[in-house]
Parts: structure tokens; sequence; C-alpha cells
């Protein structure tokens, strides 16, 4: 099985710029005619270029490698877009996946341009392609092709291509000796205190999952959930009040955060990871949001921070306290609460405190820009 996490990596790592076979596209466009056609015309260069092997164009990521991501693309929308436009259309598809922390609305696409020894030309004029057009790569560039069809092999370096592509996709190739080395070693290299188990999804995605949690309690924390077939991790939290849920087809793992208001501690669900394996031979990784914290008025705020002083001066332990009653009122709409929250008392924190105002910081970031100031 190919894995496509493992593809984009190799390709970024290892190939050191674009080439016959492998293209990166910081965006692509199918609304457009112009848009279409740029795609239409690559498809058929790196299809003729590249007859015996596959070739990838990945979406979201720019030229100099720097990963942007973009919206989900359905699949059956970009074979609605171009298709119909190339005669002798290889096999293709396009993929979305999450890599390396893009943010929860953003994908990298990968279109796969499955091997296919017919020459493929343009089957309709489009834009500035004409019927008949036909286009060659040579390295990262795209050329059109005025030659007899006898002759287009001849003419580009087809074997190197096909040897190159292979090499690459056969690195990225999950075997069961490799998925059961990755097996092992998380067993090996994971603390027993942190309960490693794994889940196999499809038989085909191996999940493993570490926690530290407290007996009789619903919560766990140090969360480390890595796809051992790609031996990428997917996700980490240090926090001491996340949920996981392992059903027959997804991962849920909800993270909460801890805020004080008045004394009270409270707990509010604020971001949903969901692992997706419905998808035989893929899976996806989703992030949500969640907006469910306690809200507070205006008159709750100003009386909060005027009584800030008065409170650590009567109760010493009020000071531990304090981050997790700044992130609720900056969460709220306060700014002096979250100037005060960012200035970390001075400066003045060590030891555990130091940790509770990083991990207030943390939530705070997290959902900033989701809140409505």
């Amino acid at each position: 099985m190919l894995n496509r996490n493992k593809l984009l990596q190799l390709s970024l790592s290892e190939i050191p710029s674009e080439t016959e076979y492998l293209d990166y596209k910081q965006q692509i466009d199918i609304t457009s005619e112009s848009g279409r056609a740029k795609l239409i015309r690559l498809i058929c260069a790196m299809n003729n270029s590249n007859p015996n092997a596959h070739s990838f164009i990945f979406v979201g990521i720019g030229d100099d490698k720097t990963i942007i991501g973009v919206p989900f693309l359905d699949d059956a929308k970009f074979q609605n877009a171009v298709k119909g436009f190339i005669s002798n259309c290889p096999k293709l598809s396009y993929e979305n996946i999450n890599f390396n922390d893009t943010a929860p609305e953003k994908f990298i696409g990968i279109i796969t341009i499955y091997p296919s020894e017919n020459i493929s030309y343009v089957a309709k004029n489009i834009w500035k392609l004409k019927e008949g057009d036909k286009f060659i790569r040579r390295g990262s560039t795209t050329e059109k092709y005025d030659g007899d069809n006898e002759h287009l092999h001849k003419n580009i370096r087809v074997k190197q291509n096909q040897f190159e592509s292979n090499q690459l996709t056969q690195k990225a190739t999950v075997s069961l000796g490799s998925t059961l080395d990755a097996v092992i070693s998380f067993y090996n290299d994971t603390d027993k205190e942190y309960n490693p188990r794994h889940y196999v999804f499809n038989d085909q995605c191996v999940v493993g999952i570490s926690t530290w949690y407290e007996e009789n309690s619903d919560y766990h924390s140090e969360v480390t959930v890595s796809i051992l077939n790609d031996q990428v991790t997917y996700f980490w939290s240090a926090l001491d009040t996340v949920k996981i849920e392992c059903l027959e087809q997804h991962i849920l793992i909800e993270e909460q955060a801890l805020v004080f208001w008045q004394g009270e501690r409270i707990y509010f669900p604020f971001k949903l990871t969901k692992l997706d394996f419905s998808k035989l031979g893929s899976y996806s990784v989703q992030k949500k949001l969640l907006l469910s914290m306690p809200h507070l008025t205006t008159e709750e705020i100003a009386d909060f921070i005027n009584s800030i002083p008065g409170k650590l001066k009567r109760e010493k332990e009020y000071i531990e306290i304090l981050p997790y009653e700044l992130l609720l009122a900056a969460l709220n709409g306060s700014q002096k609460a979250v100037s005060l929250l960012l200035n970390k008392n001075n400066g003045n924190i060590d030891g555990a405190l130091a940790e509770s105002y990083s991990e207030a910081i943390l939530i705070y970031n997290e959902l900033k820009d989701s809140v409505l100031f």
C-alpha cells in the first residue's frame, strides 16, 4: 500500500527540485478555463514524460517547499474538471491529506497520475490550448511538443524518470515487515506507565496510543497518538484533560481547557481531533475548535480585574489560580486580561506556576482567532 504521507515526506526531503514526475503547486483553480487549462497541460506533459511509472502533483506547497495547505477538494469535482479535455487520459486521483500540522481546514492535495503508455493530448479547445496539442516535461519545465508520436519518448529521459519514480514509490510503500518493526519499536520505546496500546483499522492502518492517567479518571494526559505505518505522530498533548474514544472507523480526541472562576474549577471542551479511517487504504485527520466556554459579562470582567491586587495580597495561593481566571476573561474579550496573561506576573514565575501560565497561554493562542472580540 502506498503511504501518501510518507510519499510527501520523502519527496520534500530527498528530491532536490521538481522533476518530470514530481511537481509542487501552491494552489490550483478548477473553476476557471485558464486554471483548468494549466492543469490539463501539466497532466499531459507528466504522463507523456513518465509513461511507465507514477507521477505526482502536490497541491498546497510553494516552489520553495513551504507547506501552505489548500481547502478540501472533492475528487469527483477534480475529475470532472479535467478528464473530458484530455484524449488518452491516464487514470487520475485527487486525495486530501493533513500534513505537518496544517490548519484544521487546510490540506495537502495529492494528484496521482497512474502509468499509461498512451500519449495524452488536448481533446478540445480550452483557453489558449488547441485540440491536438501535445506537451512534454523537461525537469521542471513544461514544453509544447510538435513532433510525431513515434519519436516522442525518444526525446526525453523516459527510462530515468521511470527508475527514479519507482524508487520513490517503493520507499513510500508500507510493507508488513516495516509495520511490524514500527509496532515493536513503539512498545519498546514507550514507558509502561504510559499504557502503550495499538489499534488496527481496515486491516491496514495501525495506530499506537500512549497516555498517562490516574485510576478512576476519565481524563488522560501526556497523550501521544501515532500512525505506526507512517512512523508519524499526529497528536500530542501535555494537557491533563484529554478524552479519547476509539470507535470502529475513527478515533476522537477531545481536549478540555481548565479555567477557574470565583474559586470554582471549570472544564470545557475546546478542540476536537478526529482520525478518520473510513476510506479503505487511506485516512484523514480533521481538527475542529469548539467554543463552549462559559460567558462573562463586561461587569463581571471589570470586577475581576479590579480585585486581582487585593486577592494576591490576601491569599498566597491565589497566584496559582490566576492564570486560569485570566484565560477565561481573555477568551471573553478582555484585552486587559490578555496583557496580564502574557505578562506572566512580570516574568516572576517558575516551576508549576510557569507550567500553568504556559498551558493557559497555549489554549488562548489556539482559540483567540475564533473568539469574537
